[in-house]
């Protein structure tokens, strides 16, 4: 019961995280169609989530530039 009980909290908190994406990446110098772009990329896996929050603030930019340019995930927008 305790597993059960461990895999909903986190299945929340990752639902959570992903809907937060958004609000971060409008914190970003970005146009507004590769904001939408780059969260498709982004919450479309888990450890791209995770990955995402991992990043520093200060070099969050620089990570979803080259996410966009198809660096880390390729072209599966």
């Amino acid at each position: 019961m305790e597993k059960i009980a461990d895999a909903i909290g986190y299945d929340k908190q990752l639902s959570s995280r992903r809907e937060r994406v958004f609000d971060e990446l409008l914190k970003l110098d970005m146009d507004e169609d590769d904001r939408y772009i780059v969260n498709a990329i982004i919450v479309h896996a888990e450890d791209r989530v995770h990955t995402f929050y991992g990043i520093p603030a200060d070099r969050k930019q620089r990570w979803v530039e080259l996410v966009l340019a198809g660096k880390f995930y390729g072209k599966d927008k």
